[in-house]
């Protein structure tokens, strides 16, 4: 599919494509803008983080990848929990 097509098609749809990321914009539009494509700071706020700067994750209790022995810690906490 052209770009000028899928444009047509979210155009039809009422959605806005492309979508551009934070990254992408200057630093005065998004607080991760203007570094040369990467955020240079985590993305989690607070939840009483100002308007402007809640973005990203908010009020995440966790975010990446999940490690191994907290899922089986989790796992096997559940399972003695329901016994």
């Amino acid at each position: 599919m052209k770009a000028g097509n899928n444009f047509y098609k979210k155009h039809a749809q009422n959605r806005k494509w492309p979508v551009n990321r934070g990254v992408h914009m200057s630093a005065y539009t998004h607080p991760f803008g203007g570094k040369q494509h990467h955020k240079g700071r985590g993305s989690m706020t607070s939840r009483n983080a100002p308007p402007g700067r809640k973005v990203g994750h908010i009020a995440a209790r966790s975010t990446g990848r999940k490690k191994s022995h907290v899922v089986e810690q989790t796992l096997a906490y559940k399972n003695s929990k329901s016994k």
